[in-house]
């Protein structure tokens, strides 16, 4: 009686766990039927979430080496995001970025902020390159791409697609026929089809005195044709100054003069400055009397800001010393010391006569 219970109670138990085991395999069963046909159902969504995924996580990488100041290699890792506008951005429009100046050694997050390099520039121009191709480029970054290159004094940059050369201000020259055609530029930014982007005196006179200082006076010269073209408003005594100044450093006589009537017709009204460099330019130029007979009519003016100063006589004493002309250079010196203005440079000047 004893061993037909326990055979009985073991039938029961083993029974039981058949049973438990089946349970289970239907479950299991259904719940792979489950997550299957689910994830038949919705195969976009998996692999949109997956994209954005991997779109944020791109753009985590991006300003990581933005802000690591890596532009070469957030510039490649924007290629698959067309981020070309955080590249161009971080690069010219950092307010905390100082140009860098010439023979000044390299250094980031120093004093006054990070130093622009070449590398970095060119890094830069390559974004803005791919914004030009797809007419995506705003105006205000291309402005100020404009004045970094007009500020950096370093010979040029290399092109990172042409491996090419470029001398900055032919880049900056550059820029600014496109902000004048509009060419590459975003339009919905336009202000308008017949002016694109409105271009102030601040650029024509950045990108003039860039060519003027590299000796380019034939693109310095097409820079004013087109600044009376589009905006004559902006003409000033800077522009005249800077012009002169150029015309004289390469000893071109004619065009010296010929700016000058230029200011007249124009009813420019000439500064201190613009008439120094008028001095400067004729003392260059090797004509000593036109040079005289400016500091002579600034005498005349009832203008203070017009009078000569020490740098007006210093120049046209440089011009005396030069020809060898002493005794005009002296009585010049007497000149300057009834009026105490002479200097160190005037010193210099006459021993060297």
């Amino acid at each position: 009686m004893y061993n037909m219970t326990i055979s009985n109670r073991n039938h029961r138990n083993a029974v039981a766990m058949v049973t438990r085991t089946i349970v289970a395999i239907i479950l299991l069963s259904q719940v792979m039927a489950l997550a299957l046909s689910s994830s038949s159902s919705f195969p976009p969504n998996t692999n949109l979430n997956i994209g954005n995924r991997q779109e944020r996580g791109r753009q985590s990488e991006i300003e990581f080496l933005l802000q690591r100041k890596n532009f070469k290699h957030a510039f490649q890792a924007a290629e698959a995001l067309d981020e070309y506008q955080r590249i161009a951005q971080a690069i010219f429009n950092d307010p905390n970025k100082r140009v860098k100046k010439r023979n000044e050694s390299y250094r980031r997050n120093g004093h006054g902020g990070c130093i622009i390099q070449s590398d970095d520039i060119s890094v830069g121009l390559a974004a803005l390159n791919r914004l030009y191709d797809q007419n995506m480029a705003h105006p205000r970054l291309v402005t100020s791409a404009l004045h970094v290159l007009c500020k950096y004094q370093a010979a040029g940059v290399t092109d990172m697609n042409s491996r090419e050369y470029l001398p900055t201000h032919e880049v900056a020259f550059r820029f600014l026929l496109r902000l004048l055609s509009g060419r590459g530029i975003n339009e919905k930014k336009r202000r308008s089809v017949e002016s694109p982007v409105q271009v102030s005196h601040r650029e024509f006179h950045a990108v003039l005195n860039s060519c003027v200082s590299a000796g380019r006076m034939d693109l310095a010269n097409k820079v004013f044709a087109a600044q009376k073209r589009v905006n004559p408003s902006s003409l000033s005594a800077v522009t005249y100054s800077i012009l002169i100044k150029g015309h004289g450093r390469v000893k071109d006589l004619k065009m010296v003069s010929k700016m000058m009537r230029s200011a007249r017709t124009n009813f420019i009204k000439p500064d201190r400055i613009m008439l120094n460099s008028a001095i400067d330019a004729y003392v260059r130029c090797d004509d000593l009397d036109r040079a005289r007979a400016i500091l002579n009519s600034m005498h005349s003016q009832k203008d203070e800001e017009l009078m000569p100063n020490a740098r007006s006589y210093n120049t046209v004493l440089k011009g005396y010393a030069r020809r060898g002309l002493v005794h005009d250079a002296v009585q010049l010196s007497d000149q300057m010391s009834k009026m105490g203005i002479n200097d160190g440079v005037t010193r210099n000047t006459l021993v060297s006569a």
